[in-house]
């Protein structure tokens, strides 16, 4: 469509932008727009003049778009350009909606139910509200309530203020799980998408993502039992590994 309206133009048409304009709405380099459009992800822009040309309004979606998929889907510029080339973003959105429809909250149960028998207190929720543990809601999930669950019976096994350990202490966990996540996307999105229809995305995802997370249940509890191994100490007060080499 773009492309159409480019060619029965000769003058400069209402809401059309200069590179300039384009590249400060969008906060990226003008050298970025040119080599966009040097691989075809963008139309080339309306010449006026030798030195003047216009953009269409559509561009500026369209940029967006493609940050988008670089910075939150963590895509390269060649996987970028087959997505919209094929599928389309009507294909990413199709794959977002499919998966999460798949693991769509069910059953919900309201904050003060889950308080009295989880009585970690309206303060812990709160904290863990804003540390993004938990949802902005009057209402958790399952797997919300799991959750509780674990932090009221850590802290009734004893890792607690008592002994210097707060709320603030899981940070370690949600930094390290952004982390891991950001680079699951990375790999899984530059492997993936493009390569394959989005209805067997969808199946592939739907396959792995339980599959993962017990992995690494299993991985991090056996990993601190390895750890508890190699530190350990004999009655002559020996480490043991390092007595057996």
């Amino acid at each position: 469509m773009i492309k159409k309206r480019l060619s029965s133009l000769n003058h400069k048409p209402e809401g059309w932008l200069t590179i300039g304009q384009l590249a400060k709405k969008i906060d990226i380099n003008r050298s970025t727009i040119h080599y966009y459009v040097k691989m075809r992800l963008l139309p080339k822009p309306k010449k006026i003049n030798r030195n003047m040309a216009y953009y269409p309004p559509e561009s500026i979606e369209r940029l967006l778009l493609i940050k988008n998929l670089q910075e939150k889907r963590f895509l390269p510029l060649n996987v970028v350009k087959r997505i919209l080339t094929d599928s389309g973003i009507e294909g990413i959105k199709y794959i977002d909606q499919a998966v999460l429809g798949t693991f769509v909250v069910g059953k919900t149960y309201e904050r003060d139910r889950i308080l009295k028998m989880y009585p970690i207190g309206k303060k812990t929720i709160a904290e863990l509200v804003n540390m993004g543990i938990l949802p902005r809601t009057d209402r958790f999930s399952e797997d919300d309530v799991k959750i509780i669950s674990y932090i009221f019976k850590i802290g009734e096994a004893g890792l607690n203020e008592g002994l210097g350990f707060s709320i603030s202490s899981l940070r370690i966990y949600l930094d390290t799980l952004n982390v891991l996540i950001d680079e699951e996307f990375r790999i899984f999105n530059k492997n993936v998408l493009g390569k394959m229809s989005p209805d067997k995305v969808v199946t592939l995802v739907n396959s792995v993502i339980t599959p993962i997370s017990s992995f690494l249940d299993s991985l991090h509890k056996r990993m601190i039992l390895e750890r508890l191994k190699q530190a350990g100490i004999n009655d002559q007060g020996v480490n043991i590994i390092s007595s057996e080499q």
